[in-house]
């Protein structure tokens, strides 16, 4: 008898911080803006690292997974997507997701997510056959979450709660 694959979800949806398009603004500076459409590899001691470019060679998504523990907060398996804001929506954190599993015995019940990398764990998971525990009230959470995220770094209030707590700001 096949055994059921269920993974366990609860936790791994972090606590908002508005600070996606502050993310996305530096990961993108560690690499060239433009270069040849598609996906490439590229490896460092700590990850791999898939660059994601659209027809005009413009990034618009990298996908890591930590091959070694590297500083405080990941630990060996973790992956980072990361898509442009401007780009969501368009199935590239799909083909980033494949892309940075394939091969490799992720731990997505290590993981730690923001409300659109857990859409995007969940439907990952639900495409392999996986089944999986979440929190009880993980859909209001989720709704909460992407209702505020559009304004998320360009509001006078994300603007000031960055500077109190992240001691940083939008540019």
């Amino acid at each position: 008898m096949k055994k059921e694959k269920v993974i366990n979800l609860v936790n791994t949806l972090t606590t908002p911080i508005p600070v996606y398009p502050i993310v996305w603004g530096k990961l993108k500076q560690t690499f060239p803006d433009h270069g040849q459409a598609g996906i490439s590899f590229h490896k460092n001691v700590f990850s791999e690292r898939f660059l994601y470019r659209n027809n005009a060679g413009k990034l618009i998504g990298v996908a890591e997974y930590f091959s070694a523990d590297r500083i405080e907060g990941v630990t060996k398996g973790d992956i980072n997507i990361c898509v442009d804001p401007d780009e969501m929506g368009k199935g590239i954190g799909t083909k980033l997701i494949k892309e940075v599993t394939k091969g490799k015995d992720i731990n997505f019940e290590q993981q730690k997510c923001s409300a659109f990398g857990y859409k995007l764990v969940r439907s990952y998971l639900k495409g392999k056959g996986y089944k999986y525990h979440e929190d009880e009230n993980v859909e209001q959470q989720l709704k909460v979450l992407l209702e505020l995220s559009p304004t998320w770094g360009y509001t006078k209030e994300s603007r000031e709660y960055m500077l109190r707590h992240l001691g940083t700001e939008l540019q």
